[in-house]
Order: structure tokens, then C-alpha cells, then sequence
């Protein structure tokens, strides 16, 4: 999962993009540019959606991302934002989604709960 801010009409937005590693579409790469050509993303965090923090958490994703980068920097599209160096786009990668094991475990909870009572 990517994760963007941006700004388009000096008001914060967030905008969220799937990506997938391989096979499925969209690959991060596509992901990635799409948040900065059509979203205008002036900061990326990609947030591995996995429950654990396997090696693809650690380090395939954290790759996959790296080599993106290297990608969009060739194409110019981490460059500067508003006219100086300060404004360029950071992509960052966060901790796997299942890294936090007490998020995790209360939104179990809550599915349970929600599905006890007949609401999931």
C-alpha cells in the first residue's frame, strides 16, 4: 500500500494507492508515479500491508520501493516542488502493517466483536 500527502489546492490531502510486488497489477513502480503525476504527492510513505514483518515486509518491498525510486529520479519526477531542492518529494517506507501487534490484535478484536453482534 502507498500512502501519499499532498497538496493540490494549499489544503492537505491524503491520497492511498494499492501496490502489489509482482503478478498482480498495479506493480509499485506505476503506484509510485501515479501518486506524483496525477495525485501531485509532495511525500510518499509506503506502508507494507503484511501481517508480519517477513522478509518481504523487510526487505524485498524496501527494494522494490529503492529501485522505483531510481526509476523516477531518471525520469525527474522526485525532483524539485515549488522551485527549490527543499521541495523535493520524499518516499519514505514505514514498518509492516502487522509490525504494531496491539493495532493488530484490537482490530481482531473488533471484528469479532462486530461479527458477535451481527454487524460483519
Amino acid at each position: 500500500t502507498l500512502l501519499s500527502n499532498s497538496t493540490p489546492a494549499s489544503k492537505k490531502q491524503v491520497a492511498v494507492r494499492g501496490a502489489h510486488m509482482e503478478i498482480a497489477t498495479p506493480p509499485i513502480l506505476t503506484s509510485l508515479r501515479t501518486l506524483l503525476v496525477e495525485d501531485q504527492a509532495e511525500s510518499i510513505v509506503c506502508v507494507p500491508y503484511f501481517l508480519s514483518p517477513g522478509r518481504h515486509a523487510t526487505e524485498d518491498v524496501p527494494n522494490l520501493i529503492e529501485e522505483a525510486k531510481s526509476v523516477l529520479e531518471k525520469e525527474g519526477l522526485l525532483g524539485e516542488r515549488n522551485g527549490n531542492d527543499e521541495g523535493r518529494v520524499q518516499v519514505r517506507v514505514s514498518n509492516a502493517l502487522g509490525s504494531h501487534l496491539e493495532s493488530m490484535m484490537s482490530a481482531v478484536d473488533d471484528l469479532v466483536e462486530w461479527t458477535l453482534n451481527g454487524e460483519g
